[in-house]
């Protein structure tokens, strides 16, 4: 059957072609796209190729194939084509939609302070959130920034399973947490959200928002304008990165140790649009919008001394001294608790 379908001569043998002389260069050509390796695009993107109408003209004269291509298994590297007889087709070929084409409703993730996650508006509530599906989200969104490797998500969150067991239980999870994100996928299409990659699996940055990632983006083109002496662009997008700030990062899961090192990245950096802030606020002489930020990175820092100090100089120049007493009060004893030893100031040395 399938050498009726590529219109092959019997004497020819198959298996000593390449994908791009059966099939790419062909949908190349009649999908104006110019060279293409179908099997290099699914390897390399993770995503599956839809439904493709194919012209093919050979010994039985000409026929219409639909082809379509994907991925064995996220550990393996070989492509599986599928060509079936077109019945729908009406002529000339058609142009075929990219998976994350045709304005799919985004995902949207809440990281920061809550977990959230909403499709096109409506809520992804449910205990799956905080069940393997929700975790193996969460892991997926700490390795935003490239691939997490099947390997150590699986060691990650199953770490007691041996790595077959772990793998295994992995690829089921990936199953499940693309039809939770996707109730009405067909069973045929391309995830829009989870991509498979090379040794593992990535969200897909095009279709997929994450609070934290748009934090990291405002905060450093912010600190770039301030550090360029553009202040009222670096105030305007720094206060925009703040308010994204609504706590710490996947919150729910204080005891996994792969969140750690993302959660006090985005901490640090969220500390450091604050500090740039207030210096703005105080340069337009905005003493009240220059303390509120001074308090939010007190809280940040609470044994940060300049820190500190600075929020206290600021409730007293607003005459707030019942603040200035009770913030020092409090980093006092946190002081003694922590080092045994008292502030390195005295609330009599500061003015105001």
């Amino acid at each position: 059957k399938g050498r009726e379908l590529l219109s092959l001569d019997e004497r020819a043998e198959p298996t000593a072609l390449t994908c791009c002389e059966l099939i790419c260069g062909k949908l190349a050509r009649q999908l104006e796209t110019g060279p293409s390796c179908v099997t290099e695009r699914v390897l390399e993107s993770g995503e599956s190729l839809p439904d493709a109408p194919l012209e093919l003209t050979g010994v039985r004269g000409a026929s219409t194939v639909s082809v379509s291509a994907a991925r064995v298994d996220a550990e393996d590297v070989r492509v599986l084509f599928q060509l079936r007889p077109d019945a729908g087709h009406a002529g000339a070929p058609r142009q075929v939609a990219s998976p994350t084409a045709g304005g799919r409703p985004r995902l949207r993730i809440e990281t920061l302070g809550r977990t959230r996650v909403s499709l096109g508006g409506d809520g992804l509530a449910g205990d799956w959130l905080d069940q393997r599906p929700g975790l193996l989200l969460k892991y997926l969104v700490c390795r935003r920034h490239g691939v997490a490797a099947s390997d150590q998500i699986a060691e990650a969150l199953w770490p007691d399973a041996s790595p077959a067991e772990a793998l295994g239980s992995l690829r089921h999870y990936v199953h499940v947490l693309r039809e939770r994100l996707e109730p009405k996928r067909s069973h045929r299409a391309p995830s829009s959200f989870v991509a498979t990659r090379p040794g593992g699996y990535q969200l897909d940055a095009a279709q997929v928002w994450v609070d934290a990632e748009e934090l990291e983006r405002l905060a450093h083109e912010g600190l770039r304008l301030f550090v360029e002496g553009q202040l009222d662009p670096a105030t305007a997008i720094l206060a925009e990165a703040v308010a994204l700030y609504r706590g710490e990062f996947l919150p729910a899961e204080q005891d996994a140790e792969w969140v750690l090192e993302e959660r006090e990245r985005l901490h640090h950096l969220a500390a450091r649009a604050l500090a740039a802030l207030v210096e703005l606020r105080l340069a337009t002489g905005d003493l009240g919008s220059a303390a509120d930020c001074s308090r939010r990175l007190a809280d940040l820092e609470p044994l940060d001394m300049d820190v500190q100090r600075q929020f206290i100089e600021l409730c007293l120049k607003q005459g707030r001294r019942s603040d200035a007493v009770r913030r020092y009060d409090l980093l006092r004893t946190r002081t003694l608790r922590e080092f045994g030893a008292e502030p390195d100031f005295a609330l009599s040395d500061l003015p105001g």
